[in-house]
């Protein structure tokens, strides 16, 4: 190695380029392709999701029912201010069950990719989060669309 401050550089600089490039051309991808997949005949699918915007902390919810063809039957969105996207994803849940439950659709699945709420809904949730009561009145929502 150099003792010219310049040159220690310059050989630092093409040895990070050089180790860079390699890394790029090690790093393969994987493409995959999702697709909405039906529900059983004579089911209808709520999908639901909630996002937060990360930099002003503002979330939403929204959601879609479509029929066992893929038909649209209802949806919902709603702005729900700020907070976390936990909070987005347990009131896009109730949101989505209480339009169905209103439309009278009782042969229901439910699709979320957030685990929390799922695990929730399931039983798996402590009673002093502050988000169980949401949790609870969509429990309550598919209970009683089950006793018709």
């Amino acid at each position: 190695m150099s003792c010219r401050p310049n040159q220690i550089i310059v050989e630092y600089l093409l040895d990070w380029d050089k180790a860079n490039n390699l890394l790029k051309k090690a790093t393969s991808q994987t493409h995959m392709f999702l697709a909405w997949q039906p529900p059983p005949c004579g089911f209808f699918k709520l999908n639901i999701d909630g996002s937060r915007v990360s930099d002003s902390g503002c979330i939403a919810a929204g959601g879609i029912i479509r029929n066992s063809d893929g038909i649209w039957i209802a949806g919902f969105s709603a702005n729900l201010g700020h907070g976390e996207v936990f909070v987005a994803e347990a009131w896009a849940l109730y949101y989505g069950l209480k339009v169905a439950w209103q439309l009278g659709l009782c042969q229901l699945t439910v699709n979320s990719d957030y685990a929390l709420v799922v695990d929730m809904i399931n039983g798996d949730w402590v009673d002093s989060h502050p988000m169980i009561w949401v949790i609870m009145s969509s429990l309550l929502l598919l209970i009683s669309c089950s006793l018709f």
